[in-house]
């Protein structure tokens, strides 16, 4: 008898991506960076309780700056794919990984 292996992948497609959403640990206060806005920029503070999520020194990038330009990369991407001024000629999608699923 032969067996069968069984595979589940899920993948999002750029235009299924509606905001980025960075949320404090502090004070658990949200905060969605829209891909519709013109630009996408990380505040360095909690915009609610003030605590600090990043340091910045122009010598030592931060985890804000690596996050806002990827913020923007992907905002740019997605609003070059939707440009009917230049057709896609290819499909785009990121594979994320399954719901882990809980152990009882």
């Amino acid at each position: 008898m032969m067996s069968m292996t069984s595979e589940t992948r899920t993948y999002i497609d750029v235009n299924d991506l509606l905001a980025a959403v960075v949320q404090c640990p502090c004070c658990h206060a949200s905060l969605a960076l829209s891909f519709a806005a013109d630009h996408m920029n990380l505040p360095q503070n909690c915009p609610h309780c003030r605590a600090q999520w990043f340091e910045s020194t122009p010598q030592n990038p931060t985890r804000g700056q690596r996050l806002s330009a990827l913020f923007e990369a992907l905002r740019l991407l997605k609003s070059s794919l939707d440009s009917k001024a230049e057709p896609t000629k290819f499909t785009f999608r990121l594979e994320i990984a399954q719901p882990r699923k809980e152990q009882p």
